[in-house]
């Protein structure tokens, strides 16, 4: 056996303490599809972290569909395909086994000695309007964050954590279903160019 690759359900989640010992002491990398996972001691974990953009999306398009505003006949294809890379160097360490330097800068989270590294997080914070100062504080409590058990602890300043909050709330009320609605029109030559490319993939 080279690796584990394990589903993101619940039931392998638990078992996953158990499932990393038994890797470690036989070499063998964890490969897990929820990047988050990392903190659960998986080698490398891989998926998305868009689940409130596909909620979003997904209750636009019922809201249109039940208000008569979205013709499904003339809906696009619309994908959520932000992938999400986590390492974990302990693991990977402790299994005898060497990450790329490619795999390195592809990852957007890290763990190393336990705590959390910066890896594209300021970015990330930047991109959905979080102020320097704030960054830099969650930067640094994340940097100073004890990882372990599927749970990461931060140690935000009131403050600061109110900010956060408010941001990550306004984030998932910004995208408008109207906007949504629009994004997502097909006209007839853009449908026959998805059917053409979804054909062309069987």
């Amino acid at each position: 056996m080279e690796a584990f690759l394990l589903p993101s359900d619940m039931l392998t989640m638990s078992g996953l303490p158990a499932i990393m010992q038994i890797a470690i002491e036989n070499s063998i990398p964890v490969f897990h599809s929820t990047a988050e996972t990392i903190n659960l001691g998986a080698t490398v974990s891989a998926g998305t972290a868009e689940y409130a953009r596909q909620g979003n999306l997904i209750g636009a398009m019922l809201a249109g569909h039940l208000s008569g505003e979205l013709d499904i006949a003339s809906t696009g294809i619309a994908l959520v395909d932000q992938l999400n890379v986590g390492l974990n160097l302990d693991s990977a360490s402790a299994q005898g086994i060497k990450i790329s330097s490619a795999l390195m800068d592809r990852a957007s989270v890290l763990l190393r000695d336990g705590r959390l590294v910066d890896q594209g997080v300021t970015e990330l914070l930047a991109a959905v309007g979080m102020d320097e100062e704030t960054i830099k504080v969650v930067v640094e409590a994340l940097q100073h964050a004890l990882v372990g058990g599927g749970q990461t602890e931060l140690d935000l300043p009131d403050d600061v954590m109110a900010k956060v909050t408010a941001l990550l709330a306004s984030q998932r009320r910004m995208d408008d279903v109207s906007a949504i609605l629009d994004s997502l029109h097909c006209t007839p030559e853009m449908i026959a160019e998805q059917q053409a490319a979804l054909e062309a993939a069987e």
